[in-house]
C-alpha cells in the first residue's frame, strides 16, 4: 500500500508548480469530479486551475504517503525511497 500511495503522491507533485507571485504551489488545468465544468469560458485550454477537490486530494495523498513511509521498517523505507 505504501508504494501505491507514494506513486500517487509523486504524480500529484509532478502536476504542481510553484507560483512566485502567490508564494504557493498550484495545480493548473485539471478536471475534478464535476466533469460538467471542464474549463473556463473562452479559455485557450481545458481544465480548471486550482480545482479545490483536486488540491485537497493532492494534499491528503501526499500527507498520507509520508505517514505510510514513516511506518515502514527503515530498510523497506529506504528501498522504496530509492525507487522514487
Amino acid at each position: 500500500g505504501a508504494e501505491l500511495l507514494a506513486e500517487i503522491a509523486r504524480f500529484f507533485v509532478s502536476l504542481a508548480s510553484y507560483d512566485d507571485e502567490r508564494a504557493r504551489y498550484r495545480i493548473k488545468g485539471v478536471i475534478g469530479p464535476d466533469e460538467f465544468h471542464s474549463g473556463y469560458p473562452d479559455a485557450p485550454y481545458d481544465g480548471i486551475d486550482d480545482n479545490a477537490y483536486t488540491n485537497i486530494m493532492a494534499v491528503w495523498v501526499i500527507t498520507h504517503a509520508i505517514d505510510a513511509l514513516n511506518l515502514l521498517p527503515l530498510p523497506n523505507r529506504l528501498d522504496l525511497m530509492e525507487t522514487l
